[in-house]
């Protein structure tokens, strides 16, 4: 099964075989640039999309690692994508993706203009599927749009994977609360 493991910024689970284990890199103080450049040619050969986020004064950590459990969480559903990898520079954090070949929901239609009422029915399937999902585990993804909704395929619009986490967030609903609510009720007046 997986295992994340923040202190020694690893990250292991059924795909990272592709990879250099990520614990014994990050900890050789010598030769450190050269492994990177070596893991960075492999995830540029195997994924299509990784995420490089540069570390700054008032950039949290901690976000970085919220957003990292959030993907470990959803690993396995067929409408998420998938988190492959995850490690950590001096300066970067590097979250490495799934490779998905089709682009994104927004280029596919200004590609085609249109789908047939089947396809945009599928689609919208497999958002409410990732969603549901999502809500399930009391998480929100609160950046949906067609450009965080990637195709698996170049010539076809279905299946598709949710993506970009970033404005995601935990959920915490009242026990009184019913399915449907508003912000304001499901996070208080304060929060909205």
């Amino acid at each position: 099964m997986s295992k994340v493991d923040y202190q020694n910024k690893v990250l292991t689970n059924k795909s990272s075989k592709q990879y250099r284990p990520i614990n014994k890199t990050i900890n050789e103080k010598q030769n450190n640039n050269k492994i990177i450049n070596k893991i960075k040619q492999q995830i540029n050969q195997q994924s299509d999309k990784y995420t490089i986020i540069e570390k700054r004064p008032g950039h949290s950590r901690s976000r970085v690692f919220r957003e990292v459990e959030m993907l470990y969480q959803c690993q396995g559903h067929r409408n998420i994508l998938e988190l492959v990898e995850f490690f950590e520079e001096e300066d970067k954090f590097y979250l490495v993706f799934e490779k998905l070949r089709g682009g994104s929901v927004l280029a596919h239609i200004h590609k085609r203009r249109y789908f047939s009422e089947q396809e945009a029915s599928i689609v919208v399937q497999d958002i409410a599927s990732a969603l549901d999902f999502l809500h399930n585990k009391g998480m929100a993804h609160r950046d949906l749009k067609p450009e965080n909704i990637l195709c698996e395929h170049e010539k076809r619009i279905s299946p598709v994977k949710i993506c970009d986490f970033d404005l995601g967030s935990g959920i915490k609903l009242n026990s009184d609360s019913s399915p449907i609510s508003t912000p304001e009720l499901a996070l208080g007046p304060s929060k909205c």
